[in-house]
């Protein structure tokens, strides 16, 4: 049997839609994106990231990213950072990669804008975006990168194989030893505002917010996190 990358199903009916890609997958997960005006699938698999049509299945482009599941595994997330711009990062060594992708009619086009090898080395965590600026944790150090061009603004914070989400202006880091750290998201230097334990080591696993309500687990326990917003900082209890 063929095998294939993604297969689609009718949300309401449970039947399959479309089978699309034949490449082997990785440890990332499908994404929905919009670019140049286009709904499409974003996949990142062992070789590649690809983007695919939502109602075919189609592959409407692709550019390389390889990696191996069992060495320098593929895990962080795409993260579009608007219509035409793509960043990748990941670890073992690899670093991160700007993208512009653009569609001219029916033709794609993706050029690499630039690569940095030193910078932005997440191994299962994602990036997060905002004015400008990428922050994420590089080989468990807090990082800034500036998207223009890719140069470092400030690496500072060891957090290990963390998770980071942005909240507005505000970073929250699930460090891998169960703390919950609040950074500010200034690319002028590292601002540390808090930090609370919460639960134990080792802790990989994204944390989820709803509301004021974080919640964090691990392999052994989870807890939920109360984070009252008030008007010019957000309070950890």
């Amino acid at each position: 049997a063929k095998k294939h990358t993604l297969i689609a199903f009718d949300r309401l009916l449970g039947e399959e839609r479309w089978r699309g890609g034949s490449d082997q997958i990785s440890y990332a997960s499908p994404a929905l994106a919009e670019l140049s005006g286009q709904w499409q699938i974003l996949l990142l698999s062992e070789k590649m990231l690809a983007s695919y049509d939502i109602v075919t299945g189609s592959q409407l482009w692709s550019t390389p990213w390889p990696g191996s599941s069992s060495g320098s595994a593929t895990v962080s997330q795409p993260v579009v950072v608007d219509q035409s711009h793509v960043l990748l990062s990941k670890g073992y060594g690899e670093g991160c990669q700007y993208l512009q992708v653009e569609r001219v009619e029916d033709s794609w086009t993706v050029d690499v804008l630039w690569s940095n090898h030193t910078s932005l080395r997440t191994k299962f965590t994602s990036c997060v975006v905002r004015d400008g600026y990428a922050y994420g944790l590089s080989d468990g150090i807090l990082e800034c990168v500036r998207l223009e061009d890719g140069q470092r603004q400030w690496k500072k914070g060891r957090y290990r194989q963390g998770q980071v989400l942005l909240v507005g202006e505000y970073l929250l880091i699930t460090s891998e030893s169960g703390e919950l750290v609040l950074v500010q998201a200034d690319a002028q230097g590292m601002k540390e505002l808090d930090k609370l334990a919460v639960i134990g080591d080792v802790t990989w696993n994204t944390a989820a917010l709803s509301g004021d309500r974080l919640l964090m687990r691990n392999a052994d326990e989870a807890a939920c996190v109360l984070l009252p917003l008030r008007t010019s900082t957000l309070e950890i209890k």
